[in-house]
């Protein structure tokens, strides 16, 4: 196991966070939001110099970017499409940052309080169609697609997770 911080859980100016995380032992970061102003998925090719040098600057390495890929309503199709081009560009990032390893989600939008394995069901055929041009894409560059377990998407337990993979 690497010991590792979510940068902007420890400040939104990514100095103060890496100074902080290194205060603590720590050398590892994931990276989300507060990167320079701007979300990992936002990052574009002129970023990636000053992020590196950051990063050479304070010794730190990157774990996993953390995009709200899938974090969106499994019925709404035209918001699944911009997120795999938002995956797509945090792709871009996690190959130009180093790592092989970005966040997603199995989806919002079941509203029930059934907490059963049976109740992933009714949706693990539209959950995973959905996935798969990010999935392919993700297999394509070599990139690890890391889920995030919260009781507010459909997969709300590791299990349920695991069916979905």
């Amino acid at each position: 196991m690497i010991p590792s911080f979510i940068t902007s859980e420890m400040s939104d100016d990514l100095e103060v966070a890496l100074q902080l995380g290194l205060e603590s032992g720590v050398d590892t970061v994931h990276l989300r939001k507060g990167i320079f102003g701007k979300e990992v998925h936002e990052l574009e090719s002129e970023d990636f110099p000053r992020i590196q040098d950051t990063f050479g600057k304070f010794g730190v390495q990157v774990g996993v970017l953390m995009p709200p890929f899938a974090k969106c309503d499994l019925d709404d199709t035209e918001t699944i499409k911009q997120h795999h081009e938002l995956f797509a560009r945090t792709v871009t990032a996690a190959k130009a940052l180093g790592t092989r390893y970005v966040r997603c989600f199995p989806f919002l939008g079941a509203v029930d309080v059934d907490h059963t394995p049976a109740r992933l069901d009714d949706y693990l055929g539209r959950i995973v169609d959905n996935l798969q041009p990010s999935v392919k894409h993700a297999e394509a560059e070599d990139i690890t697609m890391c889920f995030e377990v919260i009781k507010t998407t459909i997969a709300r337990s590791s299990a349920d997770t695991r069916r979905i993979i």
